[in-house]
């Protein structure tokens, strides 16, 4: 087989004047398209990168203020809290102190009417009593009320106990066994000697007793030595009413 050299050295040239026409007219050309395309990918990249950036930054900078956020209403809240139990518990003693005192004025006008109470009852129980008294005593013998008054009087000296006794004698010791006896009506001379000797038998000394008969004295008969009392009236009858009606208030105040 022949070969045609000048078909194959127009072949080679056609070839390097193919490609020096590519190299100056289309290569560069592409060269710079894929290098403006690749700076502007690369430039878009850097921006996508920087607009990554900022987002997280952004985010983080969420984050924290949304944390910073929950610690000052969590802080707020707590603060509201123990606000709200402050005055919640103000109130609260507020209220008990008002009902406190609410309660002891009560307490107190309640005591005031019943003082006053018991002060009437009192007043209108001795002005019945003295009433009574007048009656009885009008429609009774002297004779008669002056004797039953002293025998139940010494009945009364004739069943101490010994305790009560050795009380009264070491009284009347520091009296220099000196008393006093006090009744309603003025005791008749002979009836005076016997209590005298009654008493002083009882009590194993000779008494010096002195008798009086004031007239806002209630009826009855009272033995006194020192600050020592002994003997019957209906003063201590009326004293044991006040106290029974007294009792019976402050059990009702208690309900």
């Amino acid at each position: 087989m022949l070969i045609n050299w000048f078909t194959v050295f127009a072949q080679i040239f056609n070839f390097l004047l193919l490609v020096f026409l590519l190299k100056h007219f289309l290569y560069g050309r592409i060269i710079s398209v894929m290098n403006a395309r690749e700076e502007k990918i690369a430039s878009k990249l850097q921006v996508a990168e920087q607009k990554m950036i900022d987002a997280d930054n952004e985010r983080e900078l969420y984050l924290q203020k949304n944390k910073e956020n929950d610690a000052r209403c969590e802080k707020l809240f707590t603060s509201a809290s123990l606000e709200a139990e402050a005055q919640k518990k103000e109130l609260i003693e507020n209220a008990r102190r008002e009902v406190e005192e609410l309660k002891e004025r009560w307490h107190e006008s309640l005591r005031e009417e019943r003082e006053t109470f018991l002060a009437n009852l009192r007043k209108k129980t001795t002005t019945q009593i003295y009433a009574i008294l007048r009656k009885i005593l009008s429609d009774l013998s002297s004779a008669d009320l002056e004797k039953n008054m002293t025998d139940t009087f010494l009945k009364k000296i004739r069943t101490l106990g010994n305790t009560e006794k050795n009380k009264i004698k070491d009284i009347l010791e520091q009296s220099h066994y000196q008393a006093v006896i006090t009744s309603m009506f003025e005791i008749p001379a002979e009836q005076q000697q016997i209590i005298t000797t009654e008493i002083s038998n009882v009590m194993g000394e000779k008494l010096e007793i002195q008798y009086i008969s004031p007239h806002d004295h209630i009826c009855g008969i009272d033995f006194r030595a020192k600050n020592y009392r002994i003997g019957w009236n209906l003063d201590d009858y009326i004293k044991f009413l006040e106290e029974e009606v007294d009792k019976t208030l402050e059990e009702e105040l208690a309900r």
